[in-house]
């Protein structure tokens, strides 16, 4: 018996919001990144990469999440302010054809971050999710990249993940 999987996401309020909304809070569906300051004003940055579904309430939950234990967290939107309710639509919206390419507007982020008042040190995390996940990868193998930690869910990326001089992680 096949069961067909039902992706659901609910509204998840900011962790936040009974101080204040993070710098940054917008609605889902809007363009430009999501971003969460935790309480205290300042901390470590916090890149946090969407799946193929896009920006949704989750993802940004997973944000103000991380700004209550302390970090600057942004989502960057890769979709323009577009969700997929199926996954065709989520199919769709990651292979169309987009003014900027996704790692473009991944790194603009990541530089973001790096520069917001809020963010302390030079090096961050990624938390990457499914597509999320593929790029935060492909991040972390770059020469010269800012990435301290990496973390991924549901995620794959081809790449040498041995020792040696070709070595994606060392």
């Amino acid at each position: 018996r096949r069961v067909k999987a039902v992706r659901r996401f609910r509204p998840h309020p900011p962790a936040s919001a009974t101080a204040s909304r993070p710098s940054g809070w917008r609605r889902a569906g809007t363009k430009g990144p999501y971003v969460a300051v935790p309480p205290r004003g300042r901390g470590p940055g916090a890149l946090v990469l969407h799946p193929w579904w896009g920006l949704t309430t989750g993802v940004r939950g997973i944000c103000d999440r991380l700004a209550q234990e302390g970090f600057v967290a942004i989502a960057p939107d890769l979709y323009g302010g577009k969700l997929a309710h199926t996954e065709q639509e989520a199919r769709e919206l990651r292979s169309a054809r987009r003014a900027e390419p996704m790692w473009r507007t991944i790194s603009q982020s990541l530089d973001a971050l790096l520069a917001h008042e809020a963010t302390q040190g030079s090096r961050v995390g990624v938390v990457g999710l499914s597509t999320g996940g593929h790029w935060a990868l492909w991040f972390a193998a770059r020469p010269k990249s800012p990435l301290a930690a990496v973390s991924v869910f549901y995620a794959a990326r081809a790449a040498a993940f041995t020792r040696g001089p070709n070595a994606a992680f060392q």
